[in-house]
């Protein structure tokens, strides 16, 4: 799995030295080897193509911040049957929020991926169930400042007893 922030960013010292984002480009034999790649809302416009094509094979994420995230995930063959060339071979998920009051936003990103790539590691666990993980313990890390704010096994499992 891959969070490919670092590669959409140029530091061009010769021009000031400002950070500025740039599109995602990877070749294509680094993208077919990609099992999920997790970028932001605010990271999707350069990236969407990594996302898709990595979607269509395995799965993709773009986190939405408080309004939860959406996941590509390639199609089954039998639902691929049909499609006409060059058309989308993946389908998309929404998962939603999980409220808390924040605290810090530092590292919900960062939770979120770690969270999502331990779930979808798991043979038993669907895409679903591992975006629905990410998001409760990521909401759940908001809530205090630091390292100690991830929550507790014990506390994601109540909280997934009570999110929709």
């Amino acid at each position: 799995g891959i969070t490919p922030q670092g590669w959409m960013r140029d530091w061009p010292r010769e021009r000031g030295g400002r950070v500025q984002t740039t599109q995602l480009r990877l070749p294509v034999d680094l993208v077919n080897r990609i099992d999920c790649a997790i970028v932001s809302d605010e990271e999707i416009f350069q990236a969407r193509d990594v996302i898709e094509r990595v979607g269509e094979r395995r799965m993709s994420v773009v986190t939405r911040g408080p309004l939860g995230a959406t996941i590509y995930h390639g199609m089954r063959p039998d639902e691929a049957e049909g499609l006409r060339p060059g058309a989308k071979r993946y389908k998309t998920l929404e998962i939603p929020g999980y409220d808390v009051k924040v605290k810090s936003l530092t590292g919900a990103g960062d939770v979120f991926a770690a969270a999502f790539f331990m779930k979808a590691a798991e043979r038993t666990s669907s895409a679903l169930e591992a975006g629905r993980f990410a998001n409760v313990v990521a909401a759940l890390s908001l809530r205090e400042i630091g390292v100690g704010s991830v929550p507790s096994r014990k506390e994601i499992n109540e909280a997934l007893k009570h999110y929709e």
